[in-house]
């Protein structure tokens, strides 16, 4: 199965990743920043069943191109505190 996960490097994120990694599935790790991957967590960019898209998830065009081929998608991006971003970046990816 193919999951992607938005805001891979949070803390919620980086925790799913792992999880789906260590549960057999293909993860694509849609981050805002490539270079928060390293610092945040304890998977390789480099492992098999791992892809980084450096991406905005607010972005209708980035974020229809990281859907193509994903059978599942989790939404860890975004802060509550943040509620219209928040909303904005989930309406962003049901659309």
């Amino acid at each position: 199965m193919n999951v992607i996960i938005f805001g891979a490097t949070g803390n919620l994120g980086r925790y799913l990743v792992t999880e789906g990694i260590r549960s057999g599935f293909i993860i694509s790790a849609f981050v805002r920043n490539r270079e928060k991957w390293s610092d945040r967590s304890e998977i390789s960019p480099q492992h098999e069943r791992i892809t980084l898209i450096e991406g905005d998830a607010s972005n209708q065009q980035q974020v229809y191109e990281a859907l193509t081929g994903c059978d599942a998608a989790i939404i860890a991006a975004g802060t509550p505190k943040d509620a219209s971003g928040f909303a904005h970046i989930v309406d962003t990816i049901i659309t």
